[in-house]
């Protein structure tokens, strides 16, 4: 295929509450097309979650058969992504995409599982015949814990663990492609000089000029976006804060700045001692997950017997109440 005239699919491959959903609408307003079935902006992201409901709806199904959800920090097995499993799901998304990108020469697409999930849509993007150019934003891992706490009540060694994985894994799958590591900070606070930097590490032009889309990202953007904030030095300097997160994340900031020092060792030395302490911790955490899933059903069957129990109070009473009113 001609230089001119291939089709691109740009993958934003961040940890949840990285800046993805700010990243994407910014790529879509320089002229990148979004699928066609975008989730509702909720509480946590009110200016626009900008994913497909359709595809993480796809996402959970696949994680869920292979025994895995997007909030495990264990890795997924090679083997899981070319499995016949792969393969139905595979094909599901393609459909979609052709459905939704059939006639885009450009267009983005962000869920935070497709960190966790990138062997599977080098397939599928394969097949669909355009070359995928990676951008990862990156955001403090403080700022990232105190989200997830806010939003769905991890303590920060979770969601320090959930972003190590997610991180280490998007930057391992991406090494053959094109891709750009990004600041979720300099992206608020410098834009153009953020998506020039993203045209120039994918070789690609914005359909849209940063010029000409000035006012309506400018609009978007705002430093409401970024809730809480940490510096590096606070990050540092806390004690309770894993060695690998702060190596893993002082090698992706230095990518993100233009840096030419070859990160790849030390990624790779924190996932190795990632895995291997995974083999001796996962089973207890797993059980300890599989414990919580049975009283959290063990709840909800509670709830429902109590909602059942104050309506058969109800027209109990409702029923007294016209008897007594028949007796007077």
């Amino acid at each position: 295929m001609a230089e001119s005239s291939k089709r691109h699919a740009l993958v934003v491959a961040g940890m949840h509450r990285s800046g993805t959903s700010a990243t994407t609408r910014v790529l879509n307003l320089l002229g990148a097309d979004l699928p066609r079935e975008l989730m509702s902006a909720s509480g946590v992201n009110a200016s626009g979650l900008w994913e497909s409901s359709e595809l993480i709806e796809l996402h959970n199904a696949f994680l869920a058969a292979v025994e895995s959800d997007w909030a495990d920090h264990s890795a997924i097995a090679k083997s899981r992504f070319n499995s016949d499993t792969a393969k139905q799901y595979q094909a599901k998304i393609l459909g979609i995409l052709r459905r939704d990108f059939s006639e885009s020469r450009l267009f983005v697409l962000k869920d935070p599982r497709i960190c966790r999930l990138i062997p599977l849509w080098l397939a599928i993007l394969d097949k669909f015949e355009v070359e995928p150019c990676f951008v990862i934003p990156i955001r403090n891992p403080l700022e990232v814990a105190v989200s997830l706490r806010k939003r769905n009540g991890f303590v920060p060694a979770r969601s320090l663990l959930l972003w190590l994985r997610h991180v280490i894994d998007a930057e391992r799958e991406t090494r053959s492609y094109k891709r750009s590591f990004i600041s979720y900070e300099t992206l608020v606070d410098d834009w153009v000089g953020t998506v020039t930097k993203i045209a120039g590490d994918l070789q690609i032009q914005w359909p849209i000029r940063p010029e000409d889309a000035k006012n309506r990202v400018d609009e978007f953007l705002s430093a409401e976006l970024r809730h809480h904030v940490f510096s590096h030095r606070d990050f540092g300097a806390r004690a309770d804060i894993s060695d690998w997160v702060k190596r893993t994340y002082k090698a992706l900031v230095l990518s993100s700045q233009g840096s030419k020092s070859n990160i790849f060792p030390e990624i790779d030395a924190v996932r190795d001692e990632f895995d291997k302490a995974a083999i001796a911790f996962d089973p207890i955490v797993s059980a300890c997950r599989a414990r919580l899933v049975d009283l959290n059903a063990g709840r909800a069957q509670l709830r429902n017997e109590l909602k059942s129990r104050n309506l058969k109070i109800e027209q109990l009473q409702s029923a007294l109440a016209k008897t007594e009113s028949n007796v007077d």
